[in-house]
């Protein structure tokens, strides 16, 4: 389908340029145009830099050799071979009146021979400006193709002429020299010139961008950045506008000693992606770092924005942490500095640093016991928690907030500076607290912890015994600083190996595309903090957790775990947010993992 487009209100393009003027009887144009570096005469002849005829005329180069050059307009080929007078013109031998020469790192070549064979003539007109004078074409129409990796723009012409091409960021503007007065003399330019109706994910629009003293701009109007290669072909003349889908940039820019900033931006046949990274070498000589897991606020449920968290504590780098509910209590096991947090039940995947600040990523299952006296040890359940599988007895901090609700039927064992101060037993029947009548709100004492669990595990427990609580990850081998659950596993060994159905995430974390956020270690140990920007079709359409384990393959992990993502997804550097959060602002988080000098 095929829509004319409308030219009125167009907004010029062609304002403020060099001037054109164009010969009705024989249909050339010659405008001027600046030469940087300068022409330079050798011989009587003026030798120009290929890239002159690259951004002036519209044709290609590239390097065929350690000294050849080709220079393609409109499929007819010079390749010139630097300090040699032989040029081969479409597989012809052809001698060169002064022989190509490099100043610099442009190559120079003698214009006399491109006046021969491509219909195009120069004359110099100050020091740096050059005259231009061509064969004018008109575009006939505009078409396109879509295909896997790239959709295809041609603009087909009635003659080869000069053309120029330049970027704006998403836009591709071509500029067709000394098209306008053609297309005015004959049928209003919205019938000579009728565009696509596109409708694709890469390509928004091709249109006339403006007509003008110059000629005519015809832009092709990207979703999203995206490379393109442009060139021109004969029979018919056209020319070609590749628009890339599949694609990837990466710039890597140094945050402090050991520590860089990777963006990565990628394009696929669904649409752009753009992935912010911080690689952190924890040992770097002569600056080490720690890696920290941080509680948004003292209480459990308290949340926060990273970068704020991230600047309290003093963190070059940051990103979101681990899954939490809706009233701000993490979701995982949470051990900070070595403060055991909270534990869960789940046995997914996290990463763990030891006393010896090894980074590992593995399932954590954890393990806790508790000794009151000479008694013998009995198991925990879980800490700040109320949900146990295994049913023992539960342990509830100053994080949990200033007193416990105990229910009927339990019994609590108030423990400050490691002795046990207090034994409650909730009448079953009343729901009265036998010793003391009073409420069943348990003051958590805030240099201790409250015990809550069934009278026949508790009994005998008397006020003034000692107290010791313990707890371990299994497998750890020894005592670990920070634990942040989170999964699913992504990379393990270099291998994929993405465990949500092990670890029965729902489809709201398996399914679709997303923002992600993730961590991972490279085989020589570096630590990996990164997010995927989502849900902004122009700008990242977020990934799949595939496609987050193919990223952070390619940024070099080799382990690798999946953090919570959605709308919690953030990236924080020097306490600015580097990735683009979905909801357009921070989103309030309660754990964040971070990188802190020592």
């Amino acid at each position: 389908m095929c829509a004319a487009l409308a030219l009125a209100g167009a907004a010029s393009l062609l304002t403020n340029k060099p001037p054109i003027v164009l010969n009705q009887s024989t249909q050339e144009v010659e405008y001027q145009a600046p030469c940087a570096p300068p022409p330079v005469e050798r011989n009587g002849v003026l030798c120009v830099p290929v890239r002159f005829l690259e951004e002036n005329l519209g044709c290609q180069s590239f390097i065929s050799g350690p000294t050849q050059t080709v220079a393609r307009y409109f499929g007819l080929p010079i390749l010139f071979a630097t300090g040699n007078r032989v040029a081969r013109v479409n597989k012809q031998s052809c001698d060169l009146s002064v022989a190509p020469f490099a100043l610099g790192t442009d190559l120079f070549v003698p214009t006399d021979i491109v006046e021969r064979h491509w219909g195009v003539r120069f004359r110099r007109l100050g020091k740096q400006t050059l005259g231009i004078s061509a064969s004018t074409c008109l575009p006939q129409s505009i078409r396109h193709s879509v295909s896997f990796d790239k959709t295809r723009v041609v603009i087909d012409l009635d003659r080869p002429g000069p053309y120029s091409v330049r970027r704006d960021g998403s836009r591709i503007i071509v500029r067709i020299w000394g098209a306008l007065p053609r297309v005015t003399q004959g049928a209003p330019p919205a019938s000579i010139l009728p565009v696509p109706d596109i409708r694709d994910v890469l390509v928004r629009s091709v249109g006339v961008a403006s007509l003008g003293a110059a000629g005519a701009d015809l832009e092709i109007d990207l979703r999203y950045r995206a490379p393109a290669t442009v060139f021109s072909l004969p029979d018919p003349p056209r020319i070609v506008i590749d628009c890339e889908k599949k694609f990837e940039e990466k710039v890597e820019t140094a945050i402090s000693t050991g520590l860089a900033h990777v963006s990565l931006r990628r394009g696929a046949p669904s649409g752009p992606v753009q992935v912010n990274a911080v690689r952190a070498n924890l040992s770097s000589p002569g600056r080490k770092y720690r890696l920290r897991v941080i509680m948004a606020g003292n209480a459990l449920r308290q949340c926060d924005s990273p970068s704020r968290v991230a600047q309290r504590e003093g963190a070059i780098a940051a990103v979101n942490g681990g899954y939490f509910a809706g009233n701000g209590s993490p979701l995982g096991t949470v051990v900070s500095n070595g403060e055991w947090v909270k534990t869960s039940d789940l046995g997914r995947t996290g990463l763990l640093v030891t006393e010896r600040q090894d980074v590992r990523i593995d399932t954590v299952k954890w393990v806790g016991t508790v000794v009151v006296s000479d008694r013998p040890a009995k198991p925990l359940g879980g800490l700040n928690t109320r949900y146990s599988q295994s049913g023992g007895l539960l342990v509830f901090t100053h994080r949990w907030g200033t007193s416990l609700d105990a229910k009927s039927g339990e019994t609590t064992v108030s423990v400050s500076a490691s002795k046990v101060t207090a034994v409650t037993h909730i009448d079953n029947q009343t729901g009265s607290n036998q010793a003391t009548a009073s409420a069943t709100s348990i003051p958590i004492p805030p240099d201790g912890y409250v015990i809550l669990g069934p009278r026949q595990l508790l009994n005998g427990i008397k006020t003034g015994q000692r107290c010791a609580i313990r707890w371990e990850v299994r497998g750890n081998g020894g005592g670990v600083r920070q634990v942040l659950e989170a999964g699913p596993r992504l990379l393990a060994g270099g291998h994929t190996k993405i465990t949500a159905a092990e670890e029965r995430f729902r489809a709201d974390i398996t399914s679709g595309r997303a923002p992600r956020s993730a961590f991972g270690l490279t085989a020589t140990g570096e630590a990996l903090l990164v997010t995927v920007d989502g849900r902004s079709p122009s700008e990242s359409i977020g990934a799949t957790l595939q496609e987050l384990t193919e990223i952070m393959r390619r940024l070099g992990a080799v382990d690798a775990v999946n953090l919570d993502g959605g709308g919690s997804t953030t990236l924080v550097i020097h306490g600015k947010v580097r990735s683009s959060p979905s909801s357009g602002a921070e989103k309030r988080v309660s754990t964040i993992l971070a990188i802190v000098p020592e």
